[in-house]
């Protein structure tokens, strides 16, 4: 294919070149034939001096202004490699920096020490293999240029990405059931190990519609272990052993990096989408790691109209004075990040706008059951409908969009889309 396009371009330039030369041509011969007849002083043998001499000085300029051509085109090219090298070396420093700090995570304990490693060695190294192997799949696509493959289902139903498989499900769609039985921390742990060591920590989407077209706006990212093809556990099941053992660092910063591999993907593919990509306290507190993926995110800055950081309103407002930095920085790098887990509805709105906040996601069982004098600024309010309506003008006139999430039931949608609410969740 490559191939065919190259000698098509070749054919037409060469075609263009030919023109030109017949068009000058074929001035150099009117001016030989026409000069004795317009100017009678001048005799035959003269007039196709002069021709010629404007067919040779024709020549030469073309020849000046083909090779300018050629110059330019091969500047174009060379920066072209230039600016794709530079990004790929950038890409694989900081897939070698975090490959080290994934490893440390499983090697290291939570306090820091080695942890008795000595059986569990192979696995030890299994684990680390898979994660990097899993990273390395940021700056694999920038290796060779090649025509995106087509998504199809893979094996466990994802969606490939380069040739690699990238586990992504939408939830609320047919896949494992989640495990109801109860599991001690032994299993717990063995099932987060299995999941590092045979990739089965999924990427789940859940969708975001608009109300009341219910059209698919955004996604929001979440991380599942799939135990085997029929049953999964939920983060709630694993985070604290996962703590304990120190690894689940390793798995949100995991997770953060699919995302981001997948916010590329739908932009490369023209999806006018947006992704949510929850950032814990785990990942916020690993100020190492953190700072390098600030870092990466500084190359790769096109991705802010795709991709929106989502913290808790607790690390929003408790570790403020902590993260504000790193914030305001992926804010300069035009970012915007969401706030969701709200409790307290008493929001500052000029404080959201200016902390680059532009969506709040509020639970729909707490905005529908909190007194309207839950709202500091609009005690007046008389009812929800009051409610909803006092938080939405504060909300709009900051920009910040309003997403009501975890909507379960019907009736609560219905009764939503009265009070003019945007986006839904659940």
């Amino acid at each position: 294919m490559t191939g065919r396009i190259l000698k098509h371009f070749g054919g037409m330039v060469f075609f263009k070149h030919l023109l030109i030369f017949a068009s000058y041509a074929f001035i150099a011969a009117v001016v030989a034939v026409a000069t004795p007849s317009t100017f009678p002083v001048i005799d035959a043998n003269l007039a196709l001096v002069i021709g010629g001499l404007v067919l040779v000085g024709s020549m030469a300029l073309h020849e000046v202004f083909a090779r300018r051509e050629r110059d330019y085109s091969t500047a174009q090219r060379f920066y072209s490699l230039q600016q794709a090298y530079m990004q790929l070396k950038e890409d694989v420093g900081l897939v070698r920096r975090t490959s080290l700090r994934l490893e440390e995570a499983l090697v290291l304990g939570p306090d820091g020490k080695p942890k008795n490693i000595g059986p569990d060695m192979d696995k030890v190294v299994a684990e680390v293999r898979v994660l990097q192997s899993l990273i390395e799949q940021l700056s694999t696509k920038r290796v060779a240029e090649q025509k995106d493959e087509e998504k199809a289902p893979s094996a466990n139903g994802g969606t490939r990405v380069n040739g690699t498989s990238l586990p992504t499900r939408t939830i609320g769609r047919e896949g494992p059931a989640p495990i109801v039985k109860p599991l001690d921390d032994e299993e717990v742990l063995d099932y987060v190990r299995q999941g590092l060591r045979t990739d089965r920590i999924d990427l789940y989407l859940q969708p975001i519609v608009s109300l009341p077209q219910r059209k698919i706006r955004f996604f929001e990212c979440f991380s599942r272990i799939r135990v085997d093809d029929e049953s999964m556990m939920f983060a709630e099941q694993y985070i604290s052993i996962a703590e304990k053992e120190g690894l689940i660092a390793a798995i949100d910063n995991l997770l953060l990096f699919r995302c981001v591999q997948l916010v590329r993907k739908a932009q490369k593919n023209n999806h006018n989408v947006g992704f949510f990509c929850n950032i814990s306290p785990h990942t916020l507190m690993d100020r190492k790691f953190f700072g390098e993926f600030i870092d990466f995110m500084g190359d790769n800055t096109g991705l802010a109209r795709n991709l929106f950081f989502e913290f808790s309103q607790a690390d929003i407002t408790e570790r403020w004075k902590d993260i504000a930095g790193d914030l305001e920085h992926l804010a300069r790098l035009g970012f915007y990040f969401s706030m969701d887990r709200i409790e307290d509805l008493s929001l500052d709105f000029e404080d959201l706008a200016r902390r680059n906040i532009r969506f709040v996601k509020i639970d729909a069982g707490t905005l529908l059951s909190r007194r309207p004098d839950d709202l500091e600024d609009e005690a007046e309010a008389e009812d929800v409908e009051g409610l909803v309506e006092a938080l939405k003008q504060g909300l709009n006139d900051n920009n910040i969009d309003l997403i009501v999430e975890k909507l379960e039931a019907e009736e609560d949608l219905i009764e939503l889309l009265d009070y003019d609410i945007d986006f839904g969740q659940g």
